[in-house]
């Protein structure tokens, strides 16, 4: 599978967008500073991936996820961080005990 992924980084604030055949491979790439483009901040974390059968179709979402703005690519790491968050629950894995303000916490099951 080919999967178009979308970066956070830690340090700057800023997003980068690609895709791979290995996720976890190529993040450990970008943090580790061979990839040119992300070198100037290696503090990078997945906020947002997604499977495509082929190469051309991950190619095209990739084009089209760079074109969008930046309150965009926030919306949706924070959609793709409550499916996640949503799954870990259902899984038993992790399970809500309150909220501090607006923010949700969590512990293990």
């Amino acid at each position: 599978m080919i999967y178009t992924y979308l970066l956070l980084s830690i340090k700057t604030g800023d997003f980068y967008c690609g895709i791979t055949n290995n996720i976890q491979r190529r993040i450990s790439e970008h943090n580790s500073g061979k990839v040119s483009m992300t070198n100037f901040s290696r503090l990078w974390r997945l906020v947002y991936a997604k499977e495509h059968s082929s190469y051309s179709e991950a190619r095209k979402h990739e084009k089209w996820l760079k074109k969008k703005n930046r309150k965009y690519k926030i919306n949706l790491a924070g959609q793709a961080a409550t499916r996640y968050l949503d799954k870990l629950e259902k899984e038993g894995k992790i399970k809500q005990v309150g909220t501090v303000g607006r923010y949700v916490r969590y512990e293990k099951a």
